[in-house]
């Protein structure tokens, strides 16, 4: 039913400037879920991803900064980093199942792990020099 409204959609519609086409790589699991949701919704492709772009990417970016994202304009140096296995397969592993990079998982963990709290100051439980 979605189908028949999408061909039969008004020349202008197809000809605004507006109209922009991007190739993607996505993930079929990913084009599928597109595809269901835009049906459910009755909508076409194009109108259906202005929504969801409306409606997520926000947030979506707010997360991505707070996880320290974002720095992608500040100049880069190499640093030379002493990695044990462990370390070296558990980005590799990261790197495998998210889709990002090595080096941007370890700069977001450092990031993170750097600016963690410090921790307390201990307190003293004896008495202060001086006094009596």
């Amino acid at each position: 039913m979605a189908r028949q409204k999408r061909q039969g959609a008004s020349p202008e519609s197809e000809a605004t400037p507006s109209n922009v086409h991007r190739v993607y790589p996505l993930p079929e699991e990913t084009i599928e879920r597109m595809r269901t949701a835009r049906d459910r919704a009755e909508s076409t492709n194009r109108t259906w991803l202005l929504e969801a772009t409306a409606a997520r990417l926000p947030g979506l970016v707010d997360s991505l900064r707070a996880l320290g994202f974002g720095t992608a304009e500040t100049p880069k140096k190499n640093a030379r980093l002493p990695l044990d296995p462990e370390t070296l397969e558990a980005l590799q592993a990261a790197s495998q199942t998210t889709g990002l990079p090595q080096t941007l998982l370890l700069q977001l963990v450092i990031d993170a792990h750097a600016t963690e709290q410090a921790p307390k100051r201990k307190r003293r439980t004896g008495k202060r020099k001086g006094a009596k």
